[in-house]
């Protein structure tokens, strides 16, 4: 094939330069996004119960709904967080469930649990969980003007600007699927009856309510037909503006009165559950989230562009993005040139250096771009997408097409330093190594294929990275054959004169590192010492057994960061307006070590976020320094204000969560201790809790448990004896309490957006307003409504959590990584001995552990596959063992150096050792073909041992010192994305220094032992 190819150079190149033009051309078609497209398995539940304690939500809404949920086909897990008024439920589905069809089932089981639920109680909201629906950034929208920044009423008419323009505008863009917003204040009717002319006239509250609703009705429309014509006649008689409540009239005593004679009618802000703030300033956040198939840099243009409209529209307002995630994408591609860039350069300098010719590595230029675009091309064939985790597999693919390349140039150089022709050197040189290089690519791609095996999100995950590998591989590996021997038979074509030899400088001449002089004085020196040597390599797997073992194993490695999350709970029954105080006051005293800071104080409003599910006095901050030692003076400096200012609350620092962080959680405790009542009827105290975290806490030393968050009630119970003699009905003086507290909502406005018709009256605190709160029995007389409550305080649960089996308390239990299965044991047996209590463990040593133990038989099933694709290659079933017996060796190489630079095995460092496991076998395999084809011509073993290596010599250092040098850079950055990537650059730079030195002698003395009493090759 090759001949033929190169007989016909115009033909192959017009050929590859049209495959490159579709490329390109596709290159600008493809959706650029931070994460492939792939639906979560989780579908969440949002709750709201208004006016509910914690445990009325969990008794009378969650339970009912669980005992229906469980029933979901492919429910992996149940998980609910009942608070006061609200509850969320998080259903978490095996991977391979089809998350539309659970999400209709999910919808059904709701209906049905409907039936039993509380009768004013809304259908709960169902939302299906996407990486899609991860916001690309974070817009704020405040008020510039000093004066008004405080001002409910225009911060509520910025809300409805927002919602009714900015919002709308910012979705109509082509790339934009939705902003979520969070921080509005909602505006409501209010109206307040003058007491003293309702008592004169004898009008209650009731009557005006009946007023409301009576004239607040739609009657729809009817048709009628008048001779050749007909006719819609519609009825209109609801109420449009609070123009229409001040003119709705009441009949008493003989007289009509219009309702704004004796009631005060406006609209207010109504009280909002949550805030946001920016800077320490009340703002709106709308959370943009992208288009699937949009491009992100097309996203972040078109946002910008209507930004400055805005701002030109509304001089007014402050529009400023923040939390953008954009900046990792940014950095991959960014890293993918650089790697390109610095491939090609180290490529064109170590080819210089070996082959002491310059227009050898300049085919470097033309490969590994070409190679590229033809994988951009295949994907957008498949339909897939440029992302993190496929530019991620481009970028470990870089360093693998240059050694396809590298090897048949090498091989075609070796050729001609024989004085073969050029066209029969190209021919040969390349046919030569196209089995070898195949199988190569093959045992590469066999490496990574099984990583989409992987449970869960993981596996749907590593399916672009893995296709993207063998994409461009297989691509590399068709422009190697094909593409390369025509160039190099182009570049070296010489018009005239019967040398075809390669023409040097005397510079080019000199032996610079006198290579072959070195590695043969290292085989002498290991086939003298044979034993000793083979003893050497064995300790090495040795070596590896005792660094896994001792190791630190995490899911992610950490990573320095200038962003930061605080998370506070007060741990006190606080309102809204002191916990945005107490925020604003901490934000002051950090000061200008804060370069940016969003505040989400309490409740959120967001719809697909799920992390701000927060009580009234809890907040989330993120924080953004100018670099780490801002970070670090932020965390001490807030160490010692809650130590002065507030040592009963809570806090807690986490790192900002990038996209990968959010699919990969690492926030779960160390343990998570899920402890039940044996009884279903009985529920576990809080004082019960406690006992068993004190006997904990003694009885190991170095146990750190956290408190479960608490906060005090206010109980008023109605005393029904007394109602009953005074002839009050119960839900009559409910309805006096809440409108006594402005929650008493009797109708809806339907102007632009519904507005909530609420009544309430004039009262300062709570106790001055039970004080001064009388009710009129059905005989007229007014009564003191102290007198049929009595009014009590509890302390309960913040979060009552449910479970799949059922309700239970979470103890999260902290030691410091020293836990183990028989630890666990321990724990279950004195936990169940402090009461009647059933416990189930989880956390992050399970989630851990079950990620390592999967990475292991995912590679045991590669090293599988890798066997039998190397014995159809040398068929043999003896010689691949020599490849499979370096992989652990190798791997021994990578721990080593994860361990001296004080780095851990985590998800970043197992891809490391996948990879360079890939790239270190394949000069094995092209080595133990070498020595099979010279023995098959005659030579004797270590003649043909000696000779194989010292030819294969150049194309082991070349494309050793290439891949190394190419990963240094990540040893040395400071960003996000070097943190990340080191803990792989470590594990294949290691595995590459040893592995080299096994390929050169390990190999050749392992088949020495396995041939030395045969004759013949097998």
């Amino acid at each position: 094939m090759v001949k033929f190819l190169i007989k016909r150079p115009i033909a192959v190149i017009m050929s590859f330069i049209a495959v490159v033009i579709l490329g390109i051309t596709a290159i600008f078609e493809l959706p650029v996004s931070l994460m492939p497209d792939i639906s979560v398995p989780e579908i969440t539940i949002q709750v709201s119960l208004d006016g509910a304690s914690v445990r009325e939500v969990q008794q009378s809404v969650v339970n009912p709904m669980r005992t229906q949920l469980i029933q979901v086909s492919g429910l992996e897990d149940f998980q609910a967080e009942s608070r006061d008024g609200n509850a969320i439920i998080r259903l978490r589905f095996d991977y391979d469930t089809d998350i539309d069809m659970a999400f209709i089932d999910v919808s059904e089981k709701i209906d049905n649990a409907m039936r039993s639920m509380p009768k004013d109680m809304e259908r709960p909201q169902i939302i299906k969980a996407s990486v899609t629906d991860i916001p690309a950034f974070t817009l704020n929208v405040q008020i510039k003007d000093e004066g008004r920044k405080g001002d409910d009423l225009s911060f509520m008419e910025l809300g409805t600007l927002c919602e009714s323009v900015i919002k709308r505008r910012l979705e109509q863009l082509p790339d934009v699927a939705l902003v979520d917003m969070t921080g509005r204040i909602f505006p409501e009717v209010y109206i307040i009856p003058d007491s003293g002319k309702m008592n004169n006239l004898g009008i209650s509250q009731q009557q005006i309510a009946s007023a409301l609703n009576n004239n607040n009705i739609s009657f729809g429309n009817i048709e009628v037909q008048e001779g050749q014509y007909r006719y819609s006649i519609k009825f209109s008689s609801f109420l449009q503006s609070v123009d229409d409540i001040k003119r709705i009239y009441l009949k008493v005593h003989d007289r009509i009165f219009q309702l704004k004679e004796i009631a005060e009618i406006g609209i207010r802000p109504s009280s909002t559950k949550g805030m946001y703030l920016s800077g320490g300033t009340q703002a709106l956040g709308m959370a943009i989230v992208k288009q699937k198939d949009a491009r992100m840099s097309s996203l972040k243009d078109e946002v910008d562009e209507l930004l400055k409209e805005l701002g030109r529209d509304y001089p007014e307002l402050s529009l400023e993005l923040s939390q953008d995630q954009t900046g990792i994408l940014s950095y991959t591609i960014s890293n993918l040139k650089q790697s390109l860039l610095l491939g090609a350069m180290l490529a064109f300098l170590v080819m210089f250096l070996f082959l002491k010719d310059i227009r050898s590595p300049m085919l470097i230029g033309f490969s590994v771009p070409t190679s590229l675009v033809i994988s951009l091309l295949v994907f957008y064939l498949l339909g897939m997408s440029i992302n993190i985790i496929s530019l991620s597999g481009l970028i470990l693919g870089v360093g693998m097409m240059i050694d396809n390349s590298i090897i048949v140039i090498d091989n075609i150089t070796q050729y001609i330093d024989k004085r073969f022709p050029l066209h029969k050197a190209c021919i040969k040189g390349t046919t030569e190594v196209i089995r070898p290089l195949l199988s190569s690519v093959l045992s590469t791609c066999v490496v990574f294929l099984p990583l989409v095996f992987l449970s869960g999100i993981s596996g749907a995950l590593f399916y672009d990275q893995a296709m993207a590998v063998t994409i461009g591989l297989f691509a590399s590996l068709a422009v190697a054959v094909v593409f390369i021997p025509i160039l190099y038979s182009l570049f070296y074509k010489k018009p005239k004169g019967p040398d075809i030899g390669r023409s040097t400088s005397r510079f080019m001449s000199v032996n610079v590192f006198n290579t072959t002089d070195a590695y043969t004085r290292g085989f002498d020196f290991v086939f003298r010492y044979r034993k000793q040597s083979l003893l050497i390599f064995i300790a090495f797997i040795a070596l590896g057994v005792l660094l896994f073992m001792g190791i630190t194993k995490e899911k992610l490695p950490e990573v320095a960061q200038n962003e930061i999350v605080l998370k506070i709970d007060w741990n006190s029954s606080i309102n809204l307006t002191e916990n945005q105080t107490r925020v604003q006051n901490l934000l002051t005293t950090l000061g200008a070590h804060i370069k940016q800071s969003n505040s989400y104080i309490a409740m959120q409003q967001f719809l697909l976020s799920r992390e701000h599910d927060q009580g009234s006095s809890e907040t989330r901050i993120y924080l953004q320094g100018n670099s780490e030692v801002d970070i670090k003076y932020i965390k001490e400096k807030t160490l010692k204000y809650f130590t002065q200012t507030y040592p009963e609350a809570s806090y807690e620092f986490t790192g900002y969560k990038t996209v990968f962080d959010r699919l990969f959680p690492d926030d779960e405790p160390e343990i998570l201790a899920r402890i039940s009542s044996v009884g279903s009827k009985q529920k576990v105290l809080p004082n019960q809790i406690d006992a068993v975290q004190q006997a904990l806490m003694k009885e190991h030393q170095g146990l750190n448990t956290l408190p479960l968050p608490r906060e005090e009630h206010i109980v008023i119970t109605l005393n029904y004896d007394k109602l009953v003699w005074y002839d009050i009905k119960p839900n009559k003086l409910i309805q006096k309490l809440q409108t006594a507290f402005n929650s008493l909502q009797v109708d809806l406005l339907r102007s632009n957006e519904h507005l909530p018709i609420v009544i309430s009256e004039h009262h300062s605190t709570i106790t001055e307003t039970l004080k001064q709160l009388f009710i009129k029995n059905n005989r007229g007389n007014s009564l003191p409504v102290s007198s049929f409550i009595s009014v009590g305080k509890v302390t309960d649960y913040k979060t009552l959590y449910t479970g799949k089996d059922g309700d239970y308390i979470p103890l999260p239990i902290a030691m410091g990584g020293t836990a183990n299965t028989n630890f666990i044991r321990l724990l279950e047996k004195e936990i169940k001995k402090a009461g009647d209590f059933e416990v189930q463990f989880s956390g992050e040593i399970f989630s851990g552990n079950r990620l390592i133990e999967e990475m292991i038989w995912v590679f045991m099933i590669s090293v599988l596959l890798l066997y039998f694709i190397l014995a159809a290659q040398f068929e043999s079933v003896t010689q691949p063992l020599i490849v499979l017996l370096e992989i652990p060796i190798d791997i021994a190489g990578a721990l080593g150096l994860l361990y001296l630079f004080g780095g851990s095995l985590n998800l970043m460092s197992l891809i490391g050792i996948i990879v360079m496991c890939g790239i270190i076998i394949n000069d094995s395999i092209l080595k133990i073909d070498t020595i099979n084809r010279l023995r098959k011509d005659g030579l004797t073993l270590k003649r043909a041992l000696h000779q194989a290596g010292e030819r294969r010599l150049k194309p082991i250092l070349m494309t050793s010192i290439t891949t190394i040098l190419a990963l240094v850079p990540f040893l040395f950055g400071s960003d996000l994305g070097s943190e990340l990537q080191k803990p792989l650059a470590l594990a294949v730079i290691g595995g590459m220094i040893l592995g080299t030195l096994v390929s050169l002698y390990f190999i050749p003395l392992a088949y020495y032992y396995l041939y030395k009493n045969k004759k013949t090759v097998i």
